[in-house]
C-alpha cells in the first residue's frame, strides 16, 4: 500500500510539473479537477492504509475510519464529475 501512494504522490509531482513547465501556458484552470483529483486518490490510499493498520493493531473494524475513507471517495467523484459527458441522472445518484 505504501508503494500505491509513493507512486501516486509521483504521478501527482509528475503531472503538475508537466502542466507548470511544458505547457504553452502554465494555467491549472484547465486540468484543475484532474490535480483535485489526484490528489484525493493520495487521500483515499491513505486512509485505506490507517484502515489496514488499525485493523492489523487491534483486530478490529474502525467505523469511523471506513466512513471517513467512503466520504472521501464520494466527495472525490462529485469533485471531478464532468456535467458536459455525462448526465446529471449520475450526479444525482451519487
Amino acid at each position: 500500500m505504501i508503494a500505491v501512494i509513493l507512486f501516486a504522490v509521483f504521478d501527482l509531482v509528475v503531472f503538475i510539473s508537466e502542466k507548470l513547465f511544458f505547457a504553452p501556458h502554465p494555467l491549472f484552470k484547465d486540468s484543475l479537477f484532474e490535480i483535485f483529483g489526484l490528489f484525493l486518490n493520495i487521500l483515499i490510499a491513505l486512509e485505506l492504509l490507517e484502515n489496514i493498520t488499525a485493523y492489523l493493531h487491534k483486530h478490529v473494524f474502525s467505523l469511523e475510519l471506513v466512513i471517513v475513507t467512503s466520504l472521501i471517495a464520494v466527495a472525490r467523484k462529485i469533485i471531478i464529475y464532468d456535467l458536459d459527458k455525462k448526465g446529471g441522472d449520475a450526479l444525482v445518484g451519487l
